[in-house]
């Protein structure tokens, strides 16, 4: 079952196909019940034949919202396509990806502060949207990173004005409200793990065997977050390590390392076809994460994610080494991190779909979360 953001023409495998705006670009949906690789190509040379789509190709990619399963909603798979480039950054495919993330402009989120992060969570707005999940539909590619023919071209103000477009965007991904899972079905090195790594979740399959950043070797550093991401996952001596390097690293040893969250196999992924275990088990994730109340997910990742850039508890030190007592008194009434994860629990109080948990619980049923 999907819901159309748009009328398009069905797609080549027959079933209804749910896109925005286009039928060419590097970012695409799919029917989560028909194999990616079957239902799409590299589309760009489709996209110089005017026959080929009434629609302009220069406008954003594709999205869906699609069930998983019954009982199973609100799953959106954003699928990068462009396989005879290895899936590379381009301008184009960037300037999509801004695009496919304008459309995931979710509702009940308010107040920004001036870093973009979210700070509060409005509990009146449902969201359709559940789980996000970011994959590739080009064979045993997940994301090569930049596209170094096209950087060869580019001015130094050029390169300067598309790695702050990237930066904003990798970071646009991270901020999103909903959990997000990035399935690695093949190699992820320089900003294809940058953008992996803006994931809450990363799983990777059996193809995953070059994940790494791979920038040191060309004489840069990762210039769309990596450097802190990684830092702040591993930690800044084996995020050194790694990049010091340029090492690449198969699944094993990057699950190993906690660089990927899950490691997918045909036997614990229930994959379609081979080839397609991470995504396989990113769906199994999705569905087990959307029987739980949209708006507890979203609060939690809020919780987490800008709980973990606070103090836990007010500094004592600090307190009373304070050299005036405005400043002494201002430390002590600073927001903690556990200040900030009552609020967003409190804040989950009059919710509908409390409610209907509780209701739930007592009358020992499925709870049918609304998300408000």
């Amino acid at each position: 079952m999907a819901y159309a953001l748009c009328n398009l023409p069905r797609s080549s495998v027959g079933r209804p196909c749910v896109r925005a705006v286009t039928r060419c670009g590097y970012w695409q949906t799919r029917q989560l019940t028909s194999s990616p690789r079957t239902a799409f190509k590299d589309d760009r040379q489709q996209a110089t034949d005017p026959k080929s789509s009434p629609f302009d190709s220069s406008r954003l990619a594709y999205l869906s919202r699609s069930k998983v399963q019954d009982g199973t909603e609100g799953v959106l798979t954003l699928t990068l396509n462009r396989p005879t480039a290895a899936n590379a950054i381009s301008t184009t495919l960037l300037s999509q990806l801004q695009d496919a993330l304008a459309y995931l402009r979710f509702p009940g989120i308010s107040s920004n502060d001036n870093s973009g992060a979210q700070k509060t969570l409005d509990t009146n707005s449902p969201s359709p949207v559940r789980t996000l999940i970011i994959r590739s539909a080009a064979p045993k590619i997940f994301c090569a990173g930049a596209d170094l023919k096209e950087r060869a071209t580019m001015t130094i103000p050029q390169v300067d004005a598309f790695l702050s477009s990237l930066r904003s965007a990798f970071s646009a991904v991270e901020r999103l409200p909903c959990p997000v899972i990035a399935a690695l079905d093949g190699l992820a090195m320089g900003g294809g793990l940058e953008l992996a790594l803006c994931a809450d979740i990363r799983v990777a399959g059996p193809s995953a065997t070059r994940l790494g950043l791979t920038e040191a070797k060309l004489g840069i550093i990762p210039g769309a977050g990596g450097t802190q991401r990684m830092s702040r996952l591993l930690g800044p001596s084996k995020a050194k390590d790694l990049i010091f390097s340029g090492r690449l690293l198969n699944a094993e040893q990057a699950y190993d390392i906690g660089l990927v969250d899950h490691l997918a196999t045909a036997e614990n992924s229930g994959a379609s076809a081979q080839g397609e275990e991470a995504y396989g088990k990113a769906l199994e994730l999705a569905a087990e994460m959307s029987q739980n109340g949209p708006l507890a997910l979203r609060a939690a990742k809020l919780a987490i994610d800008k709980g973990s850039q606070m103090d836990m508890y007010v500094q004592i030190g600090q307190i009373l080494f304070s050299n005036t007592a405005t400043h002494a008194s201002s430390r002590l009434n600073s927001e903690t991190a556990l200040d900030f994860e009552r609020e967003c629990y409190e804040r989950l109080f009059g919710t509908e779909d409390r409610l209907e948990g509780l209701r739930a619980f007592k009358e020992k049923r499925k709870p049918k979360y609304i998300g408000r």
